[in-house]
């Protein structure tokens, strides 16, 4: 039995009238030449920090430089303190090596004013000053008063020498007069002087005194000026012997006022 298959014709060259054919091989495909490897990327590196500011303070932690042959590394955290958990930041120490706001020390707060007046001495620890500032405002207003008598004066030997006579009411008149404006000059002198912002006359600017409110060191104002010096001129007016013993009354006050201090509820001290 033939194992050719049909339509088979060993003599009839393949191609030629039909006929199953041997099937031809194709020829090789040319080879494509490998493509050159691309080098592997370098890793790149990360933001330097910025440089620290002048002067020191806190800087934040630098990223480690990248080991070799490897990628970028994160930072790593900074190691925990010995003995464990977590530690607060602690605050700086203050500018200037130990400066800055103190707290104030225990038991402080505002202290009260001591008898003897608000930010000075006791009036009875600069008595002897004291009674020369008086002196020197004494000798003032007598310079005045002299001034005024000698106009007064002259008035009075004018009005003598017209009516050929004496003038007895006039005479007493311009007497008068003439005390009550020494008078005024006076309490003018030390109302203004006193209740002003220093509280000082001529005397105790230049002995270094002052006057001032009894119980808070501010001036006591032309309205008390004006009642502390009255009474002060009141005292030697009715009666010499009041009016010393009103001087000397700091030597024995245990804040060292005089009358005249205690009727202003001031008090004199150095300033």
């Amino acid at each position: 039995m033939s194992t050719n298959p049909p339509g088979w014709n060993p003599q009839q060259p393949p191609g030629q009238g039909g006929g199953w054919q041997l099937p031809q091989q194709q020829p090789p495909m040319p080879q494509q030449p490998p493509m050159p490897q691309q080098p592997p990327m370098a890793p790149q590196q990360p933001p330097m920090a910025p440089p620290p500011p002048p002067g020191g303070s806190w800087q934040p932690p630098q990223a480690p430089p990248p080991p070799a042959g490897g990628g970028w590394q994160p930072p790593q955290a900074p190691p925990p303190p010995a003995g464990g958990g977590w530690q607060p930041p602690q605050a700086p120490p203050p500018p200037g090596g130990g400066g800055g706001w103190q707290p104030p020390a225990p038991g402080g707060g505002w202290q009260p004013p001591a008898p003897g007046g608000y930010g000075g001495q006791p009036g009875g620890s600069v008595y002897g000053i004291r009674i020369v500032a008086f002196i020197i405002d004494s000798i003032l207003l007598g310079i005045v008063g002299g001034i005024l008598g000698a106009i007064f004066g002259a008035f009075a030997a004018a009005s003598v020498a017209n009516t050929n006579a004496a003038n007895i009411p006039g005479f007493v008149g311009l007497n008068f007069t003439f005390y009550a404006l020494s008078f005024g000059v006076s309490l003018l002198y030390g109302t203004l002087l006193i209740g002003s912002s220093s509280g000082k006359t001529v005397g105790m600017r230049i002995m270094g005194l002052r006057v001032q409110d009894a119980n808070t060191g501010t001036s006591i104002g032309y309205g008390r000026a004006f009642v502390r010096w009255l009474v002060y001129e009141l005292l030697f007016v009715a009666c010499l012997i009041p009016g010393l013993i009103n001087l000397l009354s700091p030597l024995w006050d245990a804040r060292g006022q005089t009358w005249h201090d205690k009727a202003a509820n001031s008090v004199m001290v150095r300033g």
